[in-house]
């Protein structure tokens, strides 16, 4: 579960990211903050709408520590090459009462595919990579497919184009925005869900 460990500092964009955890993004420009999760070593990003330094204040670090929701809001795929993202998506996902199962590289996601059904896959995407490309084929022809979200962090006119054809659900952009994040996974799972029974 989510363990709130306050930070004091604010950063800006350019600095560095001093360690795992969530962020809230504020603009001068902008009216409404925003939460996002955000890797250590990394640097905080500019506005991706104008450009402009943002400040970052840290809200929480992720800890471990025992104990997990007893919601069930729907079974999550969580796919990234960095293994802090995959813990901290999974430890803020679990807090909101979803199941969440998560790797780090495409091969093992697939063999998760394999024997377990998921409401959602959210994976960080290179679809230059053969056995990437192979995941999102699989979830999408799966006999339950999942919904298909993907986020990245350089998209391309390319990459956009191959995500239409097959059918992408949604497409993150990093650093993920939690907001968009939970309600996004609020709003299209049970979208899903009565889909399902509706055709039986």
């Amino acid at each position: 579960m989510m363990v709130r460990v306050p930070l004091a500092k604010q950063y800006k964009s350019g600095q560095v990211v001093p360690r795992d955890g969530i962020y809230r993004i504020t603009h001068h420009k902008h009216r409404r903050p925003h939460e996002s999760v955000l890797t250590r070593g990394l640097r905080f990003p500019a506005c991706k709408t104008c450009g402009d330094k943002v400040r970052f204040e840290p809200l929480s670090a992720v800890e471990p520590a025992d104990g997990m929701s007893r919601r069930n809001r729907g079974a999550l795929l969580v796919v990234d090459p960095e293994p802090a993202i995959t813990f901290t998506l999974k430890e803020v996902l679990e807090q909101e009462g979803y199941r969440v199962w998560a790797a780090t590289d495409y091969a093992a996601a697939q063999q998760m595919l394999n024997h377990n059904e998921y409401d959602a896959l959210l994976a960080d995407i290179h679809l230059e990579d053969s056995t990437a490309l192979g995941l999102l084929r699989r979830a999408i022809n799966h006999r339950a497919a999942p919904l298909v979200m993907l986020s990245t962090d350089d998209p391309d006119v390319a990459s956009l184009r191959t995500m239409m054809k097959m059918r992408v659900n949604y497409l993150f952009f990093k650093p993920i925005d939690l907001g968009e994040l939970r309600s996004t996974l609020a709003c299209m799972i049970p979208r899903r869900a009565n889909a399902m029974a509706a055709s039986g």
